[in-house]
């Protein structure tokens, strides 16, 4: 009885809806439940002469190296780079933009695809894994150079500097010099170097520069005056020394070279 009764008032608010031709009630809000379309950006192409481009690529390591042309990013890295420009908000949350920059339209341009920030991640993460050695570990470990082709003496572009550690004590003084990361929120060294000058009780500022274009603009600036024009994340200016990438020795002896007074 009651399922009749059910189905009679169901029916009869089908007819009514049918006759007062009222849309909303054919329209039900998504209670949660129901799935929903991936997001797709908005259309983004741009070639070798757009300004304001930030292109993040990854290394065999997982590493990520930024660049602001895209004739700047090694071929070995151009099938997937994350794109973000400086004057548009689009990209730079979730979803982002990603390029193929070894392929290029009929016209000439880059034609940038939508990618989920946890996938870009994974691949990140999925290249770490798989290397024997990471950017932060690598100055602590000897590393075999990859074979070069015969009568090639070109350097390796991904080879980290080799700084050792030293087994010095810090002191209290690098408690009181200025740090500042410049990095990303899915950037593992940068988290690692904010994690270690916390433990030795150095106060940092973090900088995002995907979120904070000023940040980014800021960045390029100490880069340009200290000769790095560009280099992965993060970038940290320990006193006004600048370090590209996160390697636990150079960090070390840079807050030792700034408590000491030495200031660049």
């Amino acid at each position: 009885m009651r399922a009749r009764r059910l189905a009679t008032q169901l029916l009869g608010g089908t007819l009514l809806c049918g006759a007062l031709g009222l849309a909303s009630c054919s329209e039900r809000k998504n209670d949660g439940t129901q799935p929903v379309g991936e997001v797709t950006l908005p259309e983004l192409r741009f070639d070798d002469a757009t300004p304001n481009l930030m292109l993040t690529w990854i290394d065999g390591r997982g590493g990520t190296h930024v660049e602001l042309r895209p004739a700047d990013v090694p071929e070995a890295a151009r099938t997937l780079v994350r794109v973000v420009v400086a004057d548009r908000i689009e990209g730079t949350q979730d979803p982002i933009y990603v390029v193929d920059l070894s392929h290029r339209e009929g016209d000439g341009k880059y034609l940038a695809r939508t990618m989920a920030r946890r996938a870009w991640e994974d691949e990140i993460a999925k290249r770490r894994d798989a290397s024997p050695v990471t950017v932060a570990d690598a100055p602590r470990r000897p590393r075999t150079p990859p074979p070069q082709a015969p009568g090639s003496n070109l350097p390796d572009p991904f080879a980290p500097p080799e700084p050792k550690p030293s087994s010095a004590p810090l002191g209290d003084a690098i408690a009181g010099v200025t740090v500042i990361v410049y990095g990303a929120s899915w950037c593992k060294p940068c988290h690692e170097a904010l994690d270690h000058l916390k433990k030795l009780g150095v106060p940092a500022q973090f900088k995002d520069i995907e979120a904070d274009r000023g940040a980014q603009g800021e960045m390029q600036a100490k880069l340009d005056k200290a000769g790095r024009r560009t280099g992965s994340i993060p970038v940290i200016d320990v006193g006004g020394q600048i370090l590209v990438g996160y390697s636990r020795g150079a960090l070390e002896k840079a807050l030792r070279k700034a408590a000491g007074g030495t200031m660049l």
